[in-house]
């Protein structure tokens, strides 16, 4: 008579196997909507901004995606994936940690970072009226295009170059940019 231990064994294997294709997938990875905060949490996929939100004390494994009008503030936080929008109002980020860079394009009305890191990816900001970066590292370069208004750096460090398109009214203070600069 057959051993009845390789089916006892394959029935937990079938059913986990059968449960796991139930589920939906959207329930994979699925993006979180934030439009008020998020705080004291560990986010394990991304996480789409509409309206005001507040990612303060987390971790969020994915990406950050600021939809158009939204407004971000980032506090001791770490964020994984990358930080990104489009025509968004205003990004603030203090103490924190962008580990998958920095893209904004269609314009920002301000872009401020304080005591943080961008790394892993550049920082590129697109018509951007007003950023400031005070005491931040960027690991990678800084790019202000497409009629970005004004850059102040005070104590901070860029590794790879700072460009800017003309216009731009640039100032640094006690900082330092490794690499090109054309502002």
């Amino acid at each position: 008579m057959p051993s009845q231990a390789p089916a006892r064994l394959l029935a937990p294997a079938l059913l986990a196997t059968l449960f796991g294709l139930l589920l939906p997938v959207s329930q994979a990875g699925a993006a979180q909507t934030c439009s008020t905060a998020i705080k004291d949490s560990t986010v394990t996929g991304d996480v789409s901004v509409e309206g005001m939100c507040t990612i303060e004390g987390s971790r969020v494994s994915g990406a950050v995606l600021l939809r158009p009008g939204a407004s971000l503030t980032i506090r001791d936080s770490s964020v994984l994936g990358p930080v990104q929008g489009d025509r968004v109002k205003t990004l603030d980020v203090t103490d924190s940690r962008l580990d998958k860079g920095l893209v904004i394009t269609g314009g920002a009305e301000s872009i401020r970072l304080n005591g943080s890191s961008v790394v892993g990816a550049p920082a590129v900001l697109s018509a951007a009226r007003i950023v400031t970066l005070d005491t931040v590292t960027i690991r990678e370069s800084l790019t202000l295009k497409d009629g970005s208004g004004t850059l102040d750096i005070k104590d901070s460090s860029i590794s790879n170059g700072l460009s800017c398109n003309r216009g731009v009214k640039y100032r640094a203070v006690g900082s330092l940019v490794s690499g090109k600069v054309n502002c």
